[in-house]
């Protein structure tokens, strides 16, 4: 081969190479951007909720909230409907626990999809030798472009 085919095929590869690697880029930052946004979400709502001026659960404060879908709010309403036919008592479904922790930690979303998934981490005691901290998955659900809570896992006890 001439020397002229050689640098073209080398030039050819070498801008099919940057370009692969500007799209991955580009693909890399907005899976970052996508977990950003559904991470502030589920910040944003916890920190809404436990300076809720009141009960929000016996409220049904989520009802009234834009950072939840409708699945989430018919679920809680059902959940909230099957615990007042039991009778008194019961956990915070939202908080997966009958008092708000002494502190909330929000962690790193992760993103596939339209789902997303984040951690938040609940610490009771916090900063005492007697501290005791468990996690809460927030899963999450892109609707019309915005990340809403669709459902929170509670940890088994």
């Amino acid at each position: 081969m001439s020397r002229k085919v050689l640098l073209t095929v080398f030039v050819v590869v070498l801008a099919v190479a940057l370009l692969a690697a500007g799209y991955l880029t580009m693909q890399t930052q907005a899976a970052e951007r996508e977990a950003a946004e559904a991470a502030s979400v589920t910040e944003s709502f916890y920190r809404w909720y436990v300076n809720y001026p009141g009960n929000p659960i016996v409220e049904q404060a989520y009802r009234k909230s834009p950072l939840v879908s409708e699945r989430f709010v018919s679920e809680m309403d059902a959940a909230i409907e099957a615990m007042r036919a039991a009778g008194p008592g019961g956990a915070d479904l939202i908080l997966c626990a009958q008092d708000i922790p002494g502190e909330m930690r929000y962690g790193a979303a992760t993103v596939e999809g339209d789902r997303a998934t984040a951690v938040v981490e609940q610490v009771w005691n916090p900063g005492t030798e007697f501290e005791q901290a468990r996690e809460l998955q927030v899963q999450l659900q892109k609707v019309e472009g915005q990340w809403l809570i669709d459902e929170i896992i509670c940890p088994l006890p």
